[in-house]
This record gives C-alpha cells, structure tokens and sequence, in this order.
C-alpha cells in the first residue's frame, strides 16, 4: 500500500532533483518503464530523458504548485496539481502554467514514478 504522506513527499523531493538538476536521483526516481510526455505531445523514455537533462543545460528555478490531488489504489497514486515553473535551458527562460499527472507505484517498500505529463494551461 502506498498512503498520502508518501506520494506527498516523493512529489515535492521529485521537484527538488528538478531544481537542483540531480540526475543520479532522479534515475533512482524514475521507475525502469518511466514515460515523460511533455506538453506538446513528446514522449520520452527513462533513458531519453535523463539523456536530454544531461545534454541540455536545464535548470528550474522555481515551482508554485497548487489544487493538488492525490489518490490511491492499493500500491498505486496518483498525483495531479496544478504548478506554474521557471526553468532556464540552453540559457533560455522558460516559464509554464501546466496541470501536472503524477503515477507513483509502490514495491518492496520503494516508491518510484512511471508516468508524468504537463498539459500546458491556457488563459481564456
């Protein structure tokens, strides 16, 4: 079982690697069949990704998370929040409104996430 707490927890130490660019953390993170899809339509695999952080000069600097959702089913949670971020890649800014979906899973005590999407929020 997987409870609140824990998906709480894992979400908010997931946006520190982010911020603090530590990718030998986040391949701890990512579950082995871990997609990213980002919120033009990409998909990445575990590997795809921490290769693309490696390559790219990405650093984000801030994350203002909100309306945060968790659920649970047995081993598995389910986050969603809705999470305005900075980030600068290549030396460029970028700044994002998006409704973020996190899949968290539980095994043999680890908690790890296999699926996370962004879906950009457009102001009418």
């Amino acid at each position: 079982m997987i409870s609140e707490e824990e998906i709480q927890a894992f979400y908010e130490d997931f946006l520190e690697a982010l911020k603090s660019g530590d990718t030998a953390l986040l391949e701890r993170m990512y579950a082995d069949d871990y997609m990213l899809v980002r919120p033009n339509g990409d998909s990445l695999s575990k590997g795809e990704i921490l290769a693309d952080l490696r390559h790219h000069s990405m650093r984000f600097t801030s994350f203002e998370v909100g309306d945060v959702f968790v659920r649970t089913k047995g081993s598995v949670g389910i986050l969603t929040a809705a999470v305005q971020s900075t980030a600068v890649r290549d030396g460029v800014e970028i700044r994002t409104h998006a409704r973020q979906v996190a899949i968290l899973s539980k095994e043999n005590g680890r908690v790890t996430i296999s699926h996370f999407q962004s879906t950009n929020v457009v102001k009418s």
